[in-house]
């Protein structure tokens, strides 16, 4: 629905400095690009042989770039990082949608009983909460995406 919505959105995985591997292959999956590492996590990644050269790159000019992980944040400091974001990627993106997978992510559901995100800047800064932590397991994530189909199509 995102994607729908605004084609040119940049999505942005919140992380720590490892962990949220498949919720940010999936993510990227989904948007049809490359998640940007940083090269710490880049060699975090290879050293653990999970670097996926097709869905990770170092390179912010990758054209394929359609995926941000960045550090977990909350609030109004996540939709300030959000239009930071914007301002230096204006000509490539239009809109940033950030998840924020982490077993402290409660969001409130619409009518249709889909996440509703906070929404900042007239619509183009919009945050998921997803729960999800390191003592969830895969399926209890593909199980949420599933309720939460409207927001992304996961692989």
């Amino acid at each position: 629905a995102e994607l729908r919505r605004e084609p040119r959105t940049l999505f942005v995985v919140g992380s720590y400095q490892v962990g949220k591997e498949k919720a940010i292959a999936a993510v990227a999956r989904a948007a049809g690009g490359r998640a940007l590492l940083s090269e710490r996590r880049a060699l975090s990644l290879k050293l653990c042989g999970l670097w996926d050269a097709e869905l990770h790159t170092v390179d912010a000019a990758d054209p394929q770039v359609r995926v941000h992980v960045m550090p977990l944040s909350a609030g109004v400091e996540a939709h300030e990082a959000m239009g930071a974001l914007l301002q230096r990627h204006g000509e490539r993106y239009a809109a940033v949608v950030t998840f924020r997978p982490t077993g402290w992510a409660y969001s409130k559901s619409d009518e249709a009983g889909l996440p509703k995100p906070w929404v900042e800047g007239a619509g183009s800064t919009r945050m998921y909460g997803v729960p999800y932590s390191e003592h969830s397991s895969w399926e209890e994530l593909q199980a949420y995406t599933d309720t939460a189909h409207g927001v992304m199509q996961w692989e």
